[in-house]
């Protein structure tokens, strides 16, 4: 009574044969297998555009840092130029201003020395003046006037004129002084007057020529003075005016030069900044290729896999889908069920066609090396009377 229930339940569930059972188990794996498939598609496409997305903002962003490298060598170059020309022009500007105030001293010193000599010989040309006007106040004085008097002046006016005085005016004096010392004692005493004009026609002329000579010598000294006086003092302030321009031009050019070299440290500092955010985004990019690279030769793979898992199943499905399995189960599934042993039933419920499929699973599974193809043979080589076997048992 027991096995009759067992055989008409089993009849009510044939109508659901074994191969369509693994069928429809390898359509839902191929199902499945294909959604899997196009939604790692969009994943991955995804993620395909954040890479050439990002690929190209840090390509961008080493491009602007390389020339931004090179625009800020290109300026700490021209500033370091700038500075050493600014520095050879502070020396030539801080060499003018010496120079200039050597000439300055040096024309001082000059200048000193032609004062003392003008002052020397103002003083000679004064005093020849004053001789001359005694010699001629002693010759106005006529016969009342001694000759060892007149001898006295003539003696100081030589002594006094001594520089500046012509030979000529020399040797006429010396001549009446040589004279008078050789005249016999008492002569002048005893004719006077008589003596004075015989010496003093020539004596009075040759004194007043002099004295004109001196005075106009003198006014010449006192022109060259004021001239040398003149030049030396505009010679003072045209140095002293070029010492001033140069002065501000060199403090303008030694601003200038620690403007430029303030700029070039911050130029270094921000070349440095630049270069080490080159450094990383150009590791980066590196490395985000890399990845992208990896991961799409990975996506290829699994993308190649999964078609050969989808085409594997579809062509296990139409082997069991074939004119020839289809038939077999038509033929053997009803006389299983109408009355043969539950051994024959054990022993027949694989078809031909399971092994076939089974067998080219596998093979699939070891070439492709998918664990899906080994999951899905192992499932269609499992006995699908395997809980009839336990309810017999």
């Amino acid at each position: 009574m027991k096995v009759t229930a067992f055989t008409t339940t089993f009849v009510a569930a044939s109508s659901v044969t074994p191969t369509q059972k693994v069928i429809q188990l390898l359509q839902d794996m191929a199902a499945k297998g294909r959604s899997e498939k196009e939604a790692e598609e969009v994943k991955f496409s995804k993620f395909t555009q954040w890479c050439s997305n990002t690929e190209q903002s840090k390509s961008a962003a080493i491009a602007k840092e390389k020339d931004t490298i090179a625009e800020l060598s290109a300026e700490i170059d021209k500033l370091t130029a700038d500075v050493s020309t600014l520095t050879r022009q502070i020396e030539h500007l801080d060499s003018e201003v010496e120079q200039h105030k050597t000439d300055i001293k040096a024309a001082t010193e000059v200048r000193g020395h032609e004062k003392v000599d003008f002052d020397a010989t103002f003083q000679d040309y004064s005093e020849s003046n004053d001789a001359i006007q005694g010699a001629l106040d002693v010759l106005a004085a006529q016969a009342h006037t001694a000759q060892d008097k007149l001898d006295a002046s003539l003696l100081q006016l030589t002594l006094a004129s001594a520089k500046i005085m012509p030979e000529h005016a020399k040797r006429v004096i010396m001549s009446m002084l040589q004279q008078s010392s050789h005249e016999p004692e008492g002569i002048h005493e005893q004719a006077p007057e008589a003596h004075y004009v015989q010496h003093a026609g020539g004596i009075v002329d040759m004194l007043k020529q002099l004295k004109a000579e001196f005075r106009s010598d003198l006014n010449e000294l006192e022109k060259r003075e004021l001239n040398a006086k003149y030049e030396y003092e505009q010679m003072v302030q045209t140095l002293n005016d070029e010492i001033e321009a140069d002065t501000k031009r060199r403090n303008r050019k030694a601003q200038s030069k620690a403007a430029k070299q303030q700029r070039i440290a911050e130029a270094e500092g921000e070349q440095k900044e630049e270069e080490a955010d080159l450094a990383a985004d150009s590791k980066y990019l590196a490395d985000l290729q890399a990845e992208c690279a990896a991961k799409t030769t990975d996506f290829d793979a699994r993308q190649q896999l999964r078609g050969e898992e989808i085409e594997a199943i579809g062509k296990a499905i139409d082997i069991l889908s074939g004119d020839a399995v289809s038939g077999s189960a038509d033929r053997h599934l009803p006389s299983l069920v109408q009355g043969t042993s539950f051994l024959q039933l054990r022993s027949a419920a694989k078809i031909p066609a399971q092994d076939k499929v089974v067998a080219y699973l596998q093979e699939a599974a070891e070439r492709t090396g998918s664990r899906l193809l080994q999951t899905v043979a192992d499932s269609a080589g499992a006995d699908p009377f395997t809980k009839v076997k336990k309810m017999i048992k």
